[in-house]
C-alpha cells in the first residue's frame, strides 16, 4: 500500500505540472492504438489489484461476474465487475474494462432497476474510454508509450494509486456524466427497465451529498444533473427495445442477494 499511496503523491505533482504548462486535448487519445490503449489499462489495472482487496467468492461477486458478462454480450461493451471489499460507497471504472464496486454502493439501490443503473453507469464510462482519455490527456500519448515499454519509473503505478484511492482520473467532467446518464437512461429502456430508475437513485442519493458521504464528495451530485438526467427521459420511448430477460433476471437474482446481505447484518 505505501508503495500506491507514494505513487499517487507522485502523480498529483505530476499532472499539477503538467497540467499548469499544457493544455489538455481529449482527442490525443487517438494517438494511442487500440493495441497500447489495451496494454495501458491492463498493466494500470494489474498494478491496483492487489491494493483493491476484490472479493472473489460469494453469492455477490459471482452475480456480479455473471452480470458483467451477459451485459458485455447485449450491449457489446467488454466489461468485468468486481465486488470491492471495504466500508465505503465506491465505483470505479479502469480503463481495462474492469469495474470495481463495494457492497454499501449497491445497497444503496432500492430495486433491480436502480440497482441495474449504478452499474449501467459504470459500462457507459467504459464503453466511451472517459477514463483512458483523461489519462492520455494528463500525461501525452508518447510519455505514456515510455511508461509503456519499462520507463517513467513508477508512472504507471501512480495512474493505478490515483484510480485505486478515487483521485482525479476518476472523475468525471459535467459533459462527461450527461453522455453517461443519457446513455444509462437508455439502455435502461433497451433492457426493458424502468428508466427512471436511474434519475430516481440520483436524487434520492442528493441527501446522502448533504451529509458529506465519501463518495459523494468524490463522485459528486446535484440538482442540476438530476434535472438534466431526468430531461433525458423525454428521448427513451423512441428507443429499440432489446431482448433484457435474461439481464433482468440476474439483476433481480443479484438485488434479492444483496438485500439478504442487508438483512443479515
Amino acid at each position: 500500500m505505501r508503495v500506491l499511496v507514494a505513487a499517487m503523491l507522485t502523480t498529483t505533482l505530476a499532472i499539477g505540472g503538467l497540467l499548469g504548462c499544457v493544455k489538455v486535448d481529449l482527442d490525443a487519445i487517438e494517438e494511442l492504438s487500440l493495441e497500447e490503449k489495451d496494454l495501458l489499462g491492463r498493466k494500470v489495472f494489474e498494478l491496483a489489484q492487489d491494493e483493491l482487496g476484490l472479493v472473489e467468492s460469494g453469492p455477490v461477486a459471482s452475480g456480479l461476474r455473471s452480470l458483467g458478462q451477459e451485459l458485455s454480450r447485449e450491449l457489446d461493451v467488454p466489461v468485468r465487475f468486481h465486488l470491492l471489499d471495504h466500508e465505503l460507497d465506491q465505483a470505479t471504472s479502469f480503463p481495462s474494462g474492469d469495474v470495481v464496486v463495494t457492497k454499501r454502493w449497491l445497497r444503496r439501490a432500492e430495486s433491480s432497476d436502480e440497482l441495474l443503473g449504478v452499474l449501467l453507469e459504470q459500462v457507459a464510462h467504459v464503453g466511451s474510454r472517459d477514463v483512458t482519455r483523461t489519462i492520455v490527456a494528463s500525461y501525452q500519448p508518447e510519455v505514456l508509450r515510455s511508461a509503456l515499454a519499462g520507463g517513467q519509473g513508477g508512472l504507471l503505478e501512480a495512474v493505478a494509486a490515483n484510480l485505486t484511492y478515487q483521485g482525479s482520473f476518476g472523475r468525471h467532467s459535467d459533459a462527461t456524466k450527461a453522455r453517461s446518464d443519457l446513455q444509462v437512461v437508455l439502455w435502461l429502456r433497451q433492457l426493458g427497465a424502468d428508466a427512471s430508475a436511474w434519475p430516481d437513485f440520483l436524487g434520492r442519493y442528493l441527501s446522502v451529498r448533504r451529509k458529506k458521504d465519501y463518495h459523494a464528495r468524490s463522485h459528486p451530485i446535484d440538482d442540476k444533473r438530476v434535472e438534466r438526467c431526468r430531461g433525458d427521459l423525454a428521448q427513451v420511448d423512441l428507443v429499440r427495445a432489446l431482448d433484457g430477460k435474461a439481464i433482468g433476471a440476474s439483476v433481480d437474482e443479484l438485488f434479492a442477494e444483496l438485500d439478504r446481505s442487508r438483512k443479515s447484518g
